[in-house]
């Protein structure tokens, strides 16, 4: 689901390009997944309502801009009933780290339209995972290799939320691995802050 703006939305000048990039990081997964697909023999395992990686993951990189289009997303789109639910897994999740992803709400991501890349890139052709499988290490082969000239796009798009307007700035930012410098684990950032507001 691509999200769209609204009046309440045009004080978040950095929403656009998070959204932008997102987009672009879609478009190529899914031209990633339908090349393999296209190859023969290989079909797509992940399925809405499975889960198991927002499970059996204990480490799953967020970026700064991530974070904020999270803290926007919770606050401002998420209906009161999922924050509610939300409170409390963040609450478990912050004291055991092999707790599922505190966004998972039952099956399904509580912030899929503006979960992470890192979520976005995550995808397993022909056996659906296995309760606490992390197929990157258990069946390698299987595991779609992130677009990353798509990656590099998405990034060079968000570039400006970190003071980097100037397109050969963003350009040695990328070469340099800046953004990668950022990175944070989802599981222990504390999401807490959320609810302080």
């Amino acid at each position: 689901m691509q999200l769209g703006f609204d009046k309440k939305d045009r004080g978040y000048p950095w929403l656009s390009m998070l959204l932008d990039g997102y987009s672009i990081i879609d478009s190529g997964v899914e031209t990633y997944i339908q090349v393999e697909v296209a190859r023969g023999k290989r079909s797509l395992a992940c399925h809405k309502g499975c889960g198991n990686c927002c499970i059996s993951q204990t480490d799953i990189p967020v970026y700064p801009h991530e974070v904020a289009g999270i803290y926007w997303y919770v606050t401002e789109k998420l209906p009161q009933e999922a924050r509610s639910l939300l409170m409390g897994q963040i609450d478990a999740s912050q004291i055991d780290i092999s707790a599922p992803c505190p966004f998972l709400g039952g099956q399904e991501c509580l912030i899929h339209a503006v979960r992470p890349a890192s979520c976005r890139v995550f995808n397993v052709f022909d056996t659906p995972c296995q309760q606490d499988e992390d197929p990157f290490y258990t069946r390698q082969f299987d595991v779609l290799l992130p677009p990353q000239e798509y990656i590099n796009e998405a990034f060079y798009t968000v570039l400006p939320f970190y003071g980097l307007k100037d397109r050969y700035d963003r350009m040695d930012a990328l070469e340099d691995g800046l953004i990668n410098s950022r990175i944070m684990n989802l599981k222990t950032y504390n999401w807490k802050e959320l609810f302080n507001k």
